[in-house]
């Protein structure tokens, strides 16, 4: 089960996506590189847990909401709801969830926009930035 405060990554060994809790290391006289981590408890034993060295372009937090399929919603995921492509990202400024605008998928219907309340109502994921980026392509409609 995945919270708003669940964290993805990918491996940097194998490049594999991690979920779990996100920690950051700085380079220091203790360790010679930056190191971004994802831990996860394994089981009940809370001796059981691993520990993942991530790439730190890849992370991103648990948006804390779900698709209209029940699919955790990711920032750097690509959405499709209504008649655009947007993907999720956090807005500093506002301090809250958004989706920005990729491009329409018809010509026929075009909305004011899709927010970030709508997502669990009208929107499906369809990838993430990282791993579907011609998925954020503009097609147009000549």
């Amino acid at each position: 089960m995945y919270d708003r405060y669940t964290f993805r990554g990918k491996r940097i060994d194998n490049g594999e996506w991690v979920y779990g809790y996100y920690s950051y290391i700085p380079k220091s006289i203790f360790c010679a590189h930056d190191r971004h981590f994802i831990s996860r408890v394994l089981s009940d034993d809370p001796d059981d847990f691993d520990i993942a060295i991530i790439d730190p372009a890849t992370v991103g937090q648990c948006t804390g909401l779900r698709d209209r399929k029940g699919k955790a919603i990711f920032e750097g995921d690509i959405v499709q709801g209504l008649d655009r492509v947007c993907y999720v990202t956090w807005h500093e400024r506002c301090a809250q969830w958004d989706c920005d605008f990729v491009r329409y998928t018809t010509r026929d219907l075009l909305t004011n926009g899709l927010a970030a309340v709508e997502l669990p109502r009208q929107a499906v994921v369809i990838g993430n930035i990282h791993d579907n980026s011609d998925l954020l392509e503009v097609k147009s409609y000549a």
